[in-house]
């Protein structure tokens, strides 16, 4: 009896670090299955990315061939005006037409599956950003090198994604030249002229503020991605200066300062860095604003003569 009561004593000396340890074991176990949603939600992303990705490269290898059958009905047609060769003509028109048809269809299915494929991209960057933010955090609660180590590993892998995934969208990031439709008044405006050039630079301002709207999103995704990447910059520099018994830590170039040096291989311009990004798409934002005041303007100076003109 007095055994069974001396552990039953020593089970409940410390009830509040029982609870304690309770509590830290629930958050850890939160924590692993959030993470682990987040792997299965990063694995579906991929697998709709890869899926779009073959529907698009399918639809543009059958855009190539409808699209060199019209060019070469186009080349026949041709060759029979030239030769003045009346049955020929009329053959060709028929071909042409004949090829037309498919031809607008590949188009339409080349568009469609590129903006699914632009869709489908933008949804894996989205939750890789996600991974990485429960990476930095599993990171910061580590408790060996060989666990940073694994971790950090797995960021830069995914940094290197990112990366592959922007190099390949090319143009789709980068921020259009902004240049306002020459829309001029014009003595001989009637009402009905006057008020349609008013809504159409009505129009352009609206989607210039759409524009805006969309800079400012990847502005705040850039710069939550360069805060997480200095985050585990700092966590992976920590590692390095406390912990002796470290394994190698792989670390990327950062995310802001200065930029490595051009490539003298001829291997093309260097990627921009972070910073850089988040610094262009600011500078563009501006000559959106830019872009849509002036348009409002203008509209305002068209409605005014409207009355003038009624």
């Amino acid at each position: 009896m007095t055994r069974r009561l001396r552990g039953t004593v020593g089970r409940l000396r410390y009830p509040g670090l029982l609870l304690l340890v309770g509590v830290m074991v629930g958050l850890a176990g939160a924590q692993s299955a959030g993470a682990q949603t987040t792997q299965r939600l990063l694995q579906d992303r991929r697998d709709e990315y890869d899926a779009a990705k073959a529907d698009f490269l399918s639809a543009q290898n059958a855009y190539r061939v409808v699209e060199r059958q019209f060019a070469d009905a186009l080349q026949g047609l041709q060759r029979a005006r030239a030769a003045g060769d009346d049955a020929a003509i009329d053959q060709g028109l028929r071909l042409a037409q004949d090829r037309a048809g498919p031809l607008q269809a590949g188009e339409q299915r080349l568009d469609r599956t590129k903006a699914a494929l632009d869709s489908a991209r933008r949804a894996l960057i989205e939750i890789i950003g996600v991974r990485q933010a429960e990476l930095v955090a599993q990171m910061d609660a580590a408790a060996s090198s060989q666990q940073r180590n694994d971790l950090n590993a797995l960021f830069q892998d995914l940094n290197r994604q990112l990366m592959g995934l922007e190099t390949e969208a090319g143009d789709a990031l980068r921020p259009q030249p902004v240049v306002l439709s020459d829309v001029q008044a014009d003595p001989r405006d009637g009402p009905m002229e006057v008020l349609g050039k008013a809504q159409l630079l009505e129009q352009l301002a609206a989607q210039a503020d759409t524009a805006i709207q969309d800079v400012d999103r990847q502005i705040k995704d850039l710069t939550a991605r360069q805060r997480r990447q200095l985050q585990m910059n700092d966590l992976v520099a920590g590692l390095e200066r406390f912990d002796d018994t470290r394994l190698p830590v792989v670390t990327s170039a950062p995310p802001s300062g200065r930029a490595p040096a051009a490539d003298s291989t001829g291997a093309g311009p260097r990627p921009l860095t972070l910073q850089e990004r988040i610094q262009a798409l600011q500078d563009y934002r501006k000559q959106l604003e830019a872009y849509r005041d002036q348009a409002l303007i203008r509209a305002k100076e068209f409605r005014r003569k409207l009355g003038s003109v009624a």
